[in-house]
């Protein structure tokens, strides 16, 4: 008997670690956010994207969920972003993407290839300033 609790004790442990790793990315956001001085609500994901809609080649406004938008800016004129039908965005780092220098945008291009634009501004829009967007620069 004695043979089979060190066993159990370890399945029991094992099965706490696996909950513990779960929890581990939830666990990061909110050390990510208090670093950043961001609420949970100025930050997400690349995962989270919905759709995105250049207004030039510095910026782009991104849909993120059902209805938050955040205007990416600094883009450092990337050619082709607004005549790109698809684009990526990589982070780099924890994955949540909060501020400027957080994360990439990936634009392809038919004339470099896929184009790594560093983003050095990122800020959520208001409903106002999503309802003031021109006519067919809403994502």
């Amino acid at each position: 008997m004695s043979a089979k609790f060190p066993i159990k004790f370890a399945i029991a442990a094992i099965a706490l670690s696996a909950t513990l790793a779960a929890c581990a990315e939830d666990a990061g956001r909110p050390e990510r956010i208090a670093r950043t001085g961001r609420s949970v609500d100025q930050c997400f994901t690349a995962r989270e994207v919905r759709g995105f809609s250049a207004q030039n080649n510095d910026t782009v406004v991104m849909r993120i969920g059902v209805d938050r938008y955040f205007r990416l800016s600094g883009l450092g004129g990337c050619n082709d972003v607004d005549w790109a039908t698809g684009i990526g965005i990589q982070s780099r780092g924890s994955g949540y993407i909060c501020s400027g220098g957080d994360a990439d945008l990936l634009v392809p291009s038919s004339s470099v290839g896929t184009q790594r634009c560093p983003v050095l501004h990122i800020e959520r829009l208001t409903p106002l300033e999503v309802a003031a967007l021109p006519a067919g620069k809403k994502p």
